[in-house]
């Protein structure tokens, strides 16, 4: 899994900005995968609460489209985990 930082946004609102992020790809018979999980200092409540989905950016340039599966927040920092939705830009 590739570290990075992330700005999480919901439209054009920026929800987190320099979150610590890990992004995996994988590809099966052609087609990209693509999961990770961030690590929050602070719950962010649109996590929580949201059903839809959320837009990543990642600091080495890629961006998409993410759902959170899961939110730990026995641990700190609090664990989020998340699959990609889409192409990977």
């Amino acid at each position: 899994m590739s570290q990075l930082t992330a700005r999480i946004l919901k439209g054009s609102n920026v929800l987190a900005d320099g979150v610590r992020a890990q992004v995996k790809t994988t590809q099966n018979r052609g087609m990209l995968s693509w999961h990770g999980m961030l690590e929050l200092e602070r719950m962010i409540p649109e996590l929580n609460n949201e059903s839809g989905s959320l837009q990543i950016q990642f600091s080495d340039g890629r961006s998409g489209t993410i759902m959170v599966t899961n939110i730990e927040m026995a641990v700190q920092p609090i664990a989020v985990t998340f699959q990609g939705s889409g192409p990977l830009k």
